[in-house]
């Protein structure tokens, strides 16, 4: 049988696609490309911002005349959508066969396989301790030049217009002699370029304390992680996705600042330019503390390069708040930018605030940040 598989969404769900490619090929599966000659398709969800959802919940629909011409087709559902809508996307797609949320991809496999054995619909949600942590998954990697590694799954920081630790759970390190034994394979596997993965990378503590990552008095396991992966033969190259600007240290930078093979590129996300939306969002920093960061890292690492997250448009944001977003991206002249309007989120704290901004103001707002990043980006080019 070949199955199909679409992602959408992160890196960290680039690569929990890859371990359901991985457990479908050692059940004798063949991977395709085409959707339309698939006997699986699996589709692997983000739940991040109503957009992505309104955009997956299309393709869906779109697979009901799939399953009308194959009927022994199986539609399948994975990550963050499927925990969050569970057994309600059987309900709305009575087509679809199985929905796994993310703390069960490491035997989705499993589940695929028996759903068509058994001519079943399965639902596995509700799971956040993830077994495909320990031991190693099988992983398809074709067709890659860089090689993602997750490090940490989960979050702890609550920020009040994510849906991400509701549907994820809380923050859970790896042991960190597993994750260098899943990079030593990598470089086995001739992948010279490496990307450790995590909703935020910077709190990972090795989940074992073991010996590989030594906990000095004020050590920081991270840092010790990054200097035990630059010692595998092969790996060249070193990033990771993503950092959260309160947790960046000094110790992290100057590593970074004395290492042959980190990348130089610092993904910071913002969010916003304003104290009072900031405190509003959960962000545990405020204006200040980002751009002494910034600096920081300049001042260390001269040809440093810089990308960030930016949200308009979040419950309450005024025309002065806004402002103050543009002259953070004005002066800071990021290489690049992600920016989206606020939409409303499941189970967040934002979703029960007042004062929302209109659809039309988010999307002025919108046009004028990304019209402010492009001069930007022409400027920095023309540097």
């Amino acid at each position: 049988m070949k199955f199909y598989i679409k992602t959408f969404g992160c890196q960290m769900n680039e690569y929990d696609s890859q371990c359901i490619a991985g457990q479908l090929v050692e059940h004798g599966f063949r991977q395709i490309k085409d959707a339309d000659e698939a006997d699986i398709i699996i589709f692997n969800t983000c739940s991040v911002r109503e957009h992505a959802v309104q955009r997956f919940y299309t393709i869906l629909s779109e697979t009901k005349k799939l399953k009308e011409k194959k009927p022994g087709l199986l539609v399948g559902v994975c990550g963050c959508l499927a925990e969050q809508e569970k057994t309600g996307i059987l309900n709305r797609f009575p087509w679809v066969q199985v929905v796994i949320g993310p703390g069960n991809i490491g035997i989705a496999g499993d589940f695929v396989k028996k759903a068509i054995e058994n001519k079943s619909r399965i639902v596995e949600t509700g799971k956040f301790n993830p077994p495909h942590l320990n031991p190693l998954p099988p992983v398809e990697r074709k067709n890659m030049e860089m090689a993602y590694v997750p490090i940490i799954r989960g979050c702890d920081n609550f920020c009040s217009y994510c849906v991400v630790p509701h549907l994820r759970g809380r923050e859970q390190s790896r042991p960190a002699d597993e994750i260098i034994a899943e990079a030593e394979r990598v470089a086995a596997g001739g992948f010279k370029e490496i990307m450790l993965l995590g909703q935020n990378v910077c709190s990972y503590k090795d989940s074992r304390a073991s010996c590989v990552v030594r906990r000095a008095s004020k050590s920081n396991d991270f840092v010790e992680l990054l200097k035990e992966i630059e010692k595998i033969k092969g790996i060249e190259k070193i990033s990771y996705m993503t950092a959260h600007p309160k947790d960046m240290t000094l110790e992290l930078i100057e590593a970074i600042a004395a290492s042959d093979k980190m990348e130089k590129e610092f993904h910071l996300p913002l969010q916003s330019g304003s104290d009072r939306i900031l405190e509003a969002m959960n962000r545990g920093y405020t204006r200040k503390h980002y751009l002494d960061l910034i600096k920081t890292i300049k001042d260390r690492i001269p040809g440093a390069v810089f990308s960030t997250d930016i949200i308009v448009g979040f419950p309450g944001e005024t025309e002065e708040d806004f402002l103050q977003t543009l002259e953070i991206v004005k002066g800071t002249r990021f290489n690049n930018a992600f920016m989206f309007k606020y939409s409303d989120r499941p189970n967040t704290k934002a979703l029960g605030m007042q004062d929302k901004v209109s659809e039309e103001e988010k999307e002025s707002r919108l046009k004028r940040l990304i019209s402010l990043n492009s001069e930007n980006i022409k400027k920095n080019r023309n540097y």
